[in-house]
């Protein structure tokens, strides 16, 4: 593997530990400096550091082998992840996350952030933002399983035309609009709720999305 980038002046660490298995890659900072005494003998905190986000950023290029494992824990981190094809699992507080290769295995979540996943046949798979868009564009394996919520966000699907699955999906207030066939029903005269459930084949795949505020497309490739 290999590691490449820039950190900022007041990361108070950054370390690579491991071995041929496995590898972590650690990056942290202390927002206040350290304690110090002031003229009346009391113990207080210095200025906060990283006012501007430049002596903290940290911005960094990692290239693992394609069938690696990653796992991916961020506080405010943006992630770019490209051709690596093995079980990739990225959670962050505030940033977008993109994915696209071939994993088998892919779990996305970020509370304050937008999703975008384009992937090959996918046999598992967990999307989930609180305050963003979701966008996926990938084929469905056989059995697979794929789970999509946005609280307060739009989620867009786009499958193939010959896609086998079941799918049940759900909106608080915002339209459904089915690419398929199948159309929404609403499920209460007092709000704008609506849901549909449908099969495509054979129905092989198992597929939910649930979103509270926010449009639910499902799109033909």
């Amino acid at each position: 593997m290999q590691v490449t980038g820039t950190i900022g002046a007041d990361v108070d660490e950054f370390s690579i530990e491991g071995g041929p298995d496995s590898v972590e890659i650690y990056a942290d900072w202390d927002e206040w400096d350290d304690w110090n005494e002031d003229d009346r003998g009391e113990n207080r905190r210095q200025r906060w550091r990283g006012r501007n986000h430049q002596d903290v950023d940290v911005s960094i290029e990692i290239r693992v082998p394609h069938g690696a494992r990653l796992e991916i824990n961020g506080v405010t981190t943006s992630v770019h992840v490209e051709q690596v094809h093995g079980s990739i699992e990225i959670e962050t507080v505030t940033g977008t996350i993109e994915y696209s290769g071939n994993a088998t295995v892919l779990e996305l979540a970020t509370v304050t952030g937008s999703i975008t996943a384009i992937t090959g046949p996918l046999m598992e798979g967990s999307f989930e933002t609180v305050n963003g868009e979701i966008r996926f564009e990938g084929g469905v394996a056989r059995g697979a399983e794929l789970y999509f919520e946005a609280v307060n966000g739009g989620i867009e699907l786009l499958l193939p035309a010959d896609v086998s699955a079941s799918f049940d999906v759900e909106t608080m207030t915002g339209e459904i609009v089915n690419d398929f066939g199948e159309q929404p029903r609403r499920t209460s005269r007092w709000v704008p709720s609506q849901e549909l459930s449908f099969r495509t084949g054979s129905g092989d795949a198992d597929i939910s999305v649930e979103t509270l505020q926010g449009a639910v497309r499902i799109r033909r490739q």
